[in-house]
């Protein structure tokens, strides 16, 4: 996973996120060995290294552990550790105009005093609360087949424990397991 380094990827077809590159590229830059086509592109291999691996699976199977592991990575390599700089940004300000006073409003109209650094406060708050919140997410995989009974696996191979083998599959990827599937993981995780 480490052999791409984020400033070796030039912004083409299949690196681009979104329209944001263009404009807003170098915001969006260290998403884009996660997030783009070339991330999934990454992250399907990585599931598939495997020869026997896509016995039985439908291409769902693949893809939901490919964006989940496209998540994953986004998340702890780049977007936690902008908002954990976030936050000791704004905890910094807070601190530093502690005593700043300022003039407070309620329903647009002026009312009582605060300060600076109790309204910056509220934000590493509320920023704090949302990072801690997200991290806590688990984020899931399958890999049942077609409609998520593992039907071809058991025909082929009837003896093996399937629903354990997809089990311990998905954790040694880093992901958790979701045993309750149709043709797809639901990604309500996503959601969350």
């Amino acid at each position: 996973m480490n052999a791409v380094q984020l400033d070796d990827l030039e912004l083409f077809g299949l690196t681009a996120l979104t329209p944001l590159d263009g404009r807003y590229g170098q915001k969006v830059k260290d998403l884009r060995l996660f997030l783009s086509e070339c991330g999934l592109i990454r992250f399907r291999v990585l599931v598939e290294v495997l020869e026997f691996l896509h016995f039985a699976c439908t291409s769902e199977d693949i893809n939901n552990l490919a964006h989940a592991l496209m998540l994953k990575e986004a998340l702890n390599r780049v977007l936690f550790p902008m908002m954990d700089e976030m936050i000791a940004a704004i905890c910094k300000m807070a601190k530093d105009n502690a005593q700043i006073p300022m003039l407070s409003r309620t329903h647009g109209q002026p009312a009582s005093p605060t300060t600076l650094g109790k309204e910056m406060t509220i934000f590493a708050f509320r920023l704090s609360r949302q990072r801690q919140l997200v991290s806590t997410v688990g984020i899931l995989g399958k890999f049942a087949g077609a409609v998520g009974n593992y039907n071809v696996h058991f025909v082929a191979y009837p003896d093996v424990n399937w629903p354990k083998v997809a089990d311990e599959f998905i954790k040694s990827l880093g992901l958790n397991f979701n045993p309750y599937v149709t043709q797809i993981e639901p990604h309500d995780y996503m959601a969350e």
